[in-house]
């Protein structure tokens, strides 16, 4: 059986390590970046080096601005883009799809498969696609410049669940033959809800914010992750653990995913934070401006808000980061973000239309 082909949407540090680790695998890989200076001189190298827990060089295909020219003839599209680009992604690719593709939200954030699905359904409602969303980035990575990544850390189990649902097993049984650690979710409530980006990320951030202001670097988890910053975690987790009881799907806990994910020794959260040797010299940013408040903020925690108060749950820990962040940035992120209506949800019938979602059998039509 031949190899599927695979187009990688985004340049990143995510995108890169993708790439890089498919095509070392023997993978026939295109790579797509909607600006030209993350890909500079790949188009004509075509390699990406990884260092570090892996340790590989693969050649990849095509490195191009044109969205068309790398879709085209692909079997597997893996979108590895901060979330807040998924629904632009979603519009302009739709024109270019054909029936039988999958499209990996990497990840996917919160219910990112479900506004990528929505907007593919209002261009083209016949069109049988397979949109998947994993819970979190299979890597802990960054690029150091174009065409070479050093990966700190790869991940042990990576969730991914399909809409439809009952293609998740077929799409998990595909990837598994290059990153054996992808495993099927129950559904992509469980990955949605199970959103670690989203805690993690804005909440070390948002509570190192003197730091940052004053210009201190800092290791972003080791040392970033004090205790009061843990508690206020503890408490966004609590209120998401709500939320999955409520749409009835199992999440892990913060404690309980590291564990699983690096294969760290149970304890209590804050000390697995420190001692986690895949978070050190993972420095933290320097401002706000940054992809873990507008990414994590406005396609995790705003979603899983919004969820919640239609769901008559309530969220102090995340409404106090969301409104924190829109103090900070200047910016509103309830309107801005992944709003219950870009889902294509009903405030009054959220449970049962996402319940019904995940029972679907066909998805064109679904969101």
């Amino acid at each position: 059986m031949a190899k599927p082909k695979f187009a990688v949407i985004g340049a990143g540090c995510g995108g890169q390590t993708y790439a890089g680790h498919l095509a070392s695998e023997g993978y026939d890989v295109s790579m797509y970046n909607r600006s030209q200076e993350r890909i500079n001189g790949l188009e004509n190298t075509k390699t990406i080096s990884l260092d570090g827990k892996l340790t590989q060089e693969g050649r990849i295909t095509l490195a191009t601005t044109n969205l068309e020219q790398a879709v085209e003839g692909r079997d597997v599209l893996v979108v590895v883009t901060p979330a807040t680009g998924h629904n632009e992604i979603s519009k302009n690719v739709t024109p270019y799809l054909h029936d039988g593709q999958v499209i990996v939200l990497s990840p996917g954030r919160t219910f990112g498969g479900l506004e990528f699905s929505n907007n593919i359904a209002q261009q083209r409602p016949d069109l049988d696609v397979t949109v998947c969303e994993t819970n979190t980035l299979p890597y802990a990575t960054r690029v150091t410049e174009p065409g070479k990544a050093k990966v700190f850390g790869v991940k042990n189990t990576v969730a991914l669940a399909a809409l439809p649902n009952h293609r998740t097993g077929e799409v998990v049984e595909t990837l598994n033959e290059f990153y054996p650690a992808f495993a099927p979710a129950e559904s992509f409530l469980e990955t949605s809800v199970g959103n670690i980006g989203a805690v993690f990320h804005p909440t070390i951030l948002l509570l190192n914010y003197d730091k940052i202001q004053k210009g201190e670097p800092f290791e972003f988890y080791t040392e970033g992750a004090s205790r009061k910053v843990v508690e206020h975690m503890e408490g966004v987790d609590n209120e998401r653990q709500e939320i999955a009881r409520k749409l009835g799907v199992k999440i892990p806990t913060l404690s309980e995913w590291l564990v699983d994910r690096y294969g760290l020794k149970q304890k209590g959260l804050y000390e697995m934070l420190k001692n986690n040797p895949v978070y050190a010299g993972i420095m933290a940013p320097t401002t706000t401006d940054h992809r873990y408040i507008h990414e994590d903020v406005s396609t995790g925690l705003v979603p899983l808000s919004l969820t919640a108060e239609a769901m008559g749950i309530q969220t102090p820990y995340m409404d106090s980061l969301i409104n924190t962040a829109n103090s900070i940035n200047q910016t509103d992120y309830w309107k801005k973000g992944r709003t219950l209506e870009k889902m294509g949800l009903d405030k009054n019938h959220v449970v049962e239309q996402l319940k019904e979602i995940v029972s679907k059998r066909d998805c064109r039509r679904a969101a």
